[in-house]
């Protein structure tokens, strides 16, 4: 949508946080079916190196596209995933965090950043997939 057009056309300057200072990040991922590049702008957090994502999709009844995509990519080592951070891209491993405790304390990371995702979780009876993103050396 609106904000992919905006990276594109601003060089990945605009659009970069939301309004209460959470982060844009642009993910990369292989599509689970067709293995192409996907790219997917998303709220993220940072947790050390790191950063956290949540597939909320808003609190729809569904995981969105992309999560999906990311929990395959989590299975499977050989995936070429990519983060761009600041116009700073670098290549990722994607964690899917099942352990609830982890899962949660990512997720409060997330709350804490954006606030909206406290309501995202109140509206879906679904457990909300929640990602580390990982450096890996080299690119």
């Amino acid at each position: 949508g609106g904000h992919k057009w905006l990276h594109r056309v601003s060089g990945g300057r605009a659009g970069k946080r939301f309004p209460g200072g959470a982060m844009v990040i642009w993910v990369t991922l292989p599509g689970r079916k067709s293995g192409l590049p996907r790219l997917t702008p998303l709220l993220g957090a940072p947790d050390g190196d790191a950063w956290v994502v949540a597939g909320s999709a808003g609190g729809m009844s569904s995981a969105p596209e992309w999560a999906l995509n990311a929990i395959a990519a989590a299975g499977n080592s050989a995936s070429e995933c990519l983060l761009e951070v600041n116009g700073v891209t670098r290549r990722i491993r994607v964690i899917n965090l099942v352990d609830e405790a982890e899962r949660t304390a990512a997720y409060e990371k997330l709350i804490l950043d954006w606030r909206f995702f406290r309501s995202y979780a109140q509206r879906t009876s679904r457990t909300i997939p929640v990602f580390r993103l990982v450096n890996v050396e080299g690119i």
